[in-house]
C-alpha cells in the first residue's frame, strides 16, 4: 500500500473517530442527530490495462437529520417536541436585533426568562406571531417571511376578565309553601370594566296556587336601572314577575303570558361604576323542560347558580397547542391566545449547516426555508410538555469506536512497513 494511501486513511480515521465521538458525547443534547461517516477512495490509472494506482482514502460526513429522536419528558408546559423528524423552530441569539442572527433548532427546552421571553438552554429565543386582540395572525401579515416573526413572550399580558352575559340559575320551590314564603339566591355579575356585583333573585309565593313572583335586585344599580328587554312586559322593570307551574309542578310560563316560555332579558345599568349596561341572558330553564324552574316538595333548594362571567385575574400559566397556539392561562381559569409558534420545513435537512446550541442554518444545498404554522399539511405537530432526544445507539458508537482503533492501528503498520521496504531499497 503507497504511503500517501495509508496516510491519507489516517486522516479518515482519525476523522470518523471524532465523529463518533461526537455522536457519543452529545447523547443527552436534545434535539440533536447523530452523525455518519462514509470512507470513499479516489484512484488513478485503469486496473485492466496494468497502470491502477491506488491514491488516497477521504471521509465525508454525513448529518441524519431525518429520523424523529426519542421523545421524553420535558419539565415544563413550555418545553417543545416535534411529532415528526419534519420541522424546525426557528429561534435567534439576538433580542435587540432578532432578524441578526436567525437560526433553526429541534431543542424546544424553551423557559419564560426574567422578561418572559420563551428562550432554551442554548440562549436562543423562540419566535412566533404575535397575534391581536381577536387572536388571530394580524391582516396584511406575510406569514411566508421569517421577517414577519416576533420573539414570543408569554408575559405580554398581565391580566384579564370577562364580563358576565349569562346567569344560569335552577331552583326548586316547595310545593306546600304558604303565602309570602320567600327563597332567595345571591349570584354574581362582572361589568365591562371587570367590576363584579351582586344580583339578588328573589322568589316569593304568590296567594293564587302554582304561582311565584320574581324580583331581580342589586344594590349596585341606578334606581329602575334593571329592566326586562324582551317578552310582554320588555322596557319594565324587573320586580313582580309571575311564574305559573302545572299541576305536576312543571314551569308553564313567565309573566302570566303562556306564549313566554323562556325568561325575559336583563339590563341592568350600573350607579356605582362607568361600566356599560350589562345585558344578560337568563338561563332558568325552559317551559316543560326537567331542568327549569319547578315546584315539588316541601323544601327550597339552588340546584344550579353559574355565569359565564371571570373577575379580573393575572396570568398564572402557559398552554401551548398541537398547532403552536399560545395561550397566557389566567387563573381564573380563562385562556387568552397571544402568540402562534412559527415553524420552518426544507427540502434537504441534511444539508444544514450545523451551529453552536444544537442550531442550523440553511445552505444552498439545503434549500430555502419553507415558513409556517404548525399542524398544518405539510408542516409536524407541536407536543407540549415533551423534548425529543438523540437517538444515537451507544453501544453502537462504542462498536465502531473499536473497530476505527483496530482500522488506525493496521494503517500505522502499513507505513511502518513501507518505510522499512524503503530503507531496504536504500542499501542495495
Amino acid at each position: 500500500m503507497p504511503f500517501q494511501t495509508a496516510s491519507s486513511a489516517l486522516t479518515s480515521i482519525k476523522k470518523a473517530f471524532d465523529v463518533v465521538s461526537e455522536n457519543i458525547a452529545t447523547t443527552k443534547n436534545n434535539g440533536v442527530k447523530p452523525k455518519s461517516v462514509t470512507f470513499l477512495n479516489t484512484v488513478s490509472g485503469r486496473l485492466n490495462a496494468g497502470s491502477y494506482t491506488p491514491n488516497t482514502v477521504a471521509a465525508v460526513v454525513t448529518q441524519n437529520n431525518n429520523i424523529l429522536g426519542p421523545l421524553k419528558e420535558g419539565t415544563a408546559d413550555t418545553h417543545l417536541a416535534f411529532d415528526s423528524p419534519k420541522g424546525y423552530f426557528v429561534v435567534t441569539g439576538n433580542k435587540n436585533n432578532i432578524l441578526d442572527n436567525i437560526r433553526y433548532t429541534r431543542d424546544g427546552d424553551f423557559s419564560p426568562d426574567a422578561e418572559g421571553n420563551l428562550k432554551n438552554s442554548a440562549g436562543y429565543f423562540l419566535m412566533g406571531w404575535k397575534l391581536d386582540d381577536n387572536e388571530a395572525i394580524p391582516a396584511g401579515v406575510n406569514t411566508s417571511v421569517i421577517d414577519s416573526l416576533e420573539i414570543v413572550n408569554v408575559t405580554s399580558v398581565s391580566g384579564t376578565f370577562t364580563p358576565t352575559t349569562q346567569l344560569d340559575v335552577q331552583v326548586n320551590l316547595p310545593a306546600d309553601a304558604i303565602t309570602g314564603a320567600v327563597h332567595t339566591v345571591n349570584t354574581r355579575v362582572i361589568d365591562s370594566l371587570g367590576i363584579g356585583h351582586n344580583v339578588l333573585l328573589t322568589y316569593t309565593k304568590t296567594a293564587t296556587a302554582l304561582e311565584w313572583d320574581l324580583t331581580l335586585t342589586s344594590a349596585d344599580a341606578a334606581v329602575g336601572g334593571l329592566l326586562q328587554t324582551s317578552g310582554a312586559n320588555a322596557g319594565a322593570a324587573y320586580t313582580n314577575m309571575t311564574i305559573q307551574f302545572d299541576t305536576a309542578g312543571k314551569l308553564v310560563s313567565y309573566n302570566g303570558v303562556g306564549a313566554e316560555v323562556t325568561p325575559p332579558t336583563a339590563s341592568i345599568n350600573w350607579a356605582s361604576t362607568a361600566a356599560a349596561n350589562s345585558a344578560l341572558t337568563l338561563n332558568f330553564g325552559a317551559a316543560g323542560a326537567s331542568d327549569a324552574i319547578r315546584i315539588m316538595g316541601n323544601q327550597a333548594l339552588t340546584v344550579k347558580n353559574d355565569d359565564n362571567g371571570r373577575g379580573f385575574s393575572t396570568v398564572d400559566g402557559t398552554f401551548i397547542s398541537p398547532e403552536g397556539d399560545v395561550f397566557s392561562v389566567f387563573r381564573n381559569s380563562d385562556k387568552q391566545k397571544t402568540y402562534r409558534v412559527g415553524v420552518v420545513n426544507f427540502n434537504a435537512p441534511n444539508e444544514l449547516e450545523p451551529q453552536s446550541g444544537n442550531t442550523f442554518t440553511e445552505t444552498g444545498a439545503s434549500g430555502n426555508y419553507v415558513l409556517g404554522k404548525a399542524n398544518d399539511a405539510g408542516f409536524a405537530r407541536i407536543i407540549a410538555g415533551k423534548l425529543e432526544g438523540n437517538p444515537v445507539n451507544l453501544a453502537q458508537e462504542l462498536t465502531r469506536m473499536i473497530e476505527l482503533q483496530h482500522l488506525f492501528a493496521g494503517n500505522t503498520r502499513s507505513i511502518q512497513t513501507e518505510d522499512e521496504m524503503l530503507k531496504k531499497l536504500g542499501q542495495i
